[in-house]
């Protein structure tokens, strides 16, 4: 692992902690275990840093984290495309990586007076495209009742936004119970949807 991608992990596991103001240049060198100007040679300020992770997470909330192509075929049997589905938001949800990215997002969010252009929206827009799209699938298959939707999508999204925030920003956290509570949401919302 080179240097830089070194202090871009410090960094995002102190943003994620302490927050971004919280958090100093001199703690992501030493965690690092380099000079603090070591650190000026890769990014020219704290907040050239902070963007950067700003712009890695962003490429990691693309759709295709959550969906491929045999994902995608099991459309027609739609009980086991969200039970697949819901497993594989979970899985991406739960690393670390990701869990700390989100952790960095409120902080900054709430806690921080650093511009950025990616909003706790953002986070989700992937998911809730492809969502979008699969719903129109399954509703030109007759597979479930005529809703809109944008509006199924923020349904079925919206459980599994309180369960990242509740369960998956924390240090410690059950994944068995983080994924049976989904598969029920998953099973619940499908009850209600289809045909």
């Amino acid at each position: 692992m080179t240097n830089r991608e070194k202090i871009k992990q410090e960094a995002l596991k102190l943003f994620a902690e302490f927050g971004y103001h919280q958090t100093s240049v001199r703690m992501i060198a030493k965690n690092v275990g380099i000079r603090e100007s070591a650190i000026y040679n890769h990014f020219p300020s704290k907040k050239d840093l902070f963007l950067e992770l700003v712009h890695d997470g962003k490429k990691r909330v693309q759709a295709a984290s959550y969906i491929n192509e045999e994902m995608l075929e099991l459309l027609n049997n739609p009980e086991l495309f969200f039970t697949q589905f819901i497993d594989k938001v979970i899985e991406v949800w739960t690393k670390l990586e990701e869990r700390m990215f989100t952790k960095m997002m409120i902080q900054a969010k709430f806690n921080s007076s650093v511009e950025f252009d990616l909003t706790l929206n953002d986070l989700f827009a992937g998911i809730s495209n492809i969502l979008e799209i699969v719903f129109e699938e399954l509703r030109n298959y007759g597979y479930i009742k005529d809703y809109d939707n944008e509006l199924l999508s923020e349904q079925f999204l919206a459980p599994l936004v309180v369960l990242k925030f509740r369960f998956l920003i924390n240090n410690f956290f059950d994944k068995e119970q983080v994924l049976n509570y989904a598969r029920k949401h998953a099973s619940f919302f499908w009850e209600q949807i289809k045909l």
